[in-house]
C-alpha cells in the first residue's frame, strides 16, 4: 500500500502526527503539499504522484475545497473511490454523496483505524493477484474447475495458490460434491490437511451420496482420514440418503479399526438405516466380530 497524502498547510500538524503512525504500521506514504496558484498547465507532477501511489488521503480544510489542485486530484480519486480517503474533521469538507464513493473519516482515530483495515485488505489483494499470477505460471486456468482438478489429482502446491487466489475451501462440483470430499473420496491426506486449515466445513453433505466428509472416509476404509476428521471436530450423527451413518458404512467396508474409532468418539451403533438395520446388526451379518466385542464393552447386555 503507497499512500499519497495531500494536505494543506493548516493540516501540517495532522500529517506529522499521521506520519509516525503510518510508519510504524508499515504503511509506505508520500506527502504532498497542496499549491497556492496552481493551474492545469502543472499538473505533471501531481499526475505523476497520483500514478505512482495506490491510494490517497486528503487532510484539508473547508477553505481548500476550491483550490484547483484539490479538485483536480479530487476528481481523479473518486474515479477509484474505493481507494480514497479524506479526513473531514469539519463536517462538510466533502460533498454528502462522497460517503457512497469513498471513505470520509470525522476523527483521526477513525481514519488511523480505516487506513490500517484498508492495509490489510491491499496486502491480501496484492497475495491474491500473486497467486493467481503464479497458478498461470503452472499452466493451470484460474477457475473453479481447474481448483476441483487439482484437489482430485492431490496438487497440494496448486490448491495452496487456489486457495491463496481467494477460492472457497468449500467449493462443490456439479454434483454437489464438496472439494473436501473430493479430497477425502481420493485419499489425498496433503490436500484434506490444506483445506481443513483453509476453514472448510467438516460436514458439509453431498448431494450425490448425502455423506459428510468423515462418512465418505467411512465408506472407502480410510481409518487415518477418519481419524483425522474426528479429532478435528466432525459431527457423528449425520446419516446418508440411505440412513446409514458412518459405523455402518465403515462396517460395511469391512473397516473395524475406523469404527472403533467412530464408536469411542460417540457414533451411534444402534441407529438403524432405511432397511431397518444398525451397525450391530450389520456386524453380525458380516462376522464383525471385533467390533460386536467393542460394542458389548461400552454398552454392557444391548448388542
Amino acid at each position: 500500500m503507497d499512500l499519497l497524502i495531500i494536505y494543506s498547510e493548516a493540516q501540517k500538524g495532522t500529517l506529522v502526527s499521521l506520519a509516525t503512525l503510518l510508519h510504524d504500521k508499515g504503511i509506505r506514504f508520500v506527502p504532498w503539499a497542496l499549491p497556492e496558484g496552481w493551474t492545469i498547465q502543472d499538473s505533471e507532477e501531481l499526475v505523476h504522484s497520483l500514478k505512482s501511489t495506490t491510494h490517497w488521503l486528503f487532510l484539508l480544510t473547508n477553505a481548500d475545497r476550491t483550490n484547483p489542485a484539490y479538485v483536480f486530484a479530487a476528481g481523479y480519486s473518486v474515479a477509484v473511490h474505493e481507494r480514497c480517503f479524506v479526513l473531514d474533521v469539519e463536517g462538510d469538507t466533502s460533498p454528502g454523496y462522497w460517503k457512497a464513493l469513498i471513505t470520509v473519516c470525522p476523527d483521526f482515530p477513525s481514519l488511523v483505524e480505516a487506513l490500517e483495515v484498508e492495509r490489510e485488505r491491499w496486502e491480501q489483494v496484492l497475495s491474491r493477484l500473486e497467486a493467481k499470477a503464479r497458478l498461470v505460471e503452472r499452466g493451470l486456468e484460474v477457475s473453479n474447475t481447474a481448483f476441483i482438478e487439482a484437489v482430485s489429482d492431490g496438487d497440494v502446491a496448486s490448491c495452496e495458490l487456489f486457495l491463496h487466489a481467494g477460492f472457497s475451501a468449500d467449493l462443490v462440483n456439479k454434483r454437489g460434491v464438496s472439494v473436501l470430499s473430493l479430497a477425502v473420496r481420493a485419499a489425498h491426506v496433503g490436500v484434506l490437511r490444506l483445506l481443513l486449515d483453509a476453514g472448510a466445513d467438516l460436514n458439509l453433505s453431498s448431494r450425490d451420496r448425502g455423506n459428510s466428509p468423515v462418512m465418505d472416509a467411512a465408506a472407502e476404509g480410510l481409518t487415518e482420514i477418519v481419524e483425522e476428521l474426528i479429532l478435528k471436530g466432525a459431527d457423528l450423527s449425520g446419516v446418508s440418503r440411505n440412513g446409514q451413518n458412518a459405523l455402518v458404512l465403515a462396517i460395511g467396508k469391512g473397516s473395524e479399526d475406523a469404527a472403533a474409532l467412530l464408536l469411542e468418539a460417540g457414533a451411534d451403533p444402534f441407529l438403524a438405516d432405511k432397511l431397518g438395520m444398525n451397525a450391530c446388526q450389520y456386524a453380525r451379518l458380516l462376522g464383525r466380530t471385533d467390533f460386536l466385542g467393542l460394542v458389548t464393552k461400552k454398552f454392557p447386555g444391548q448388542a
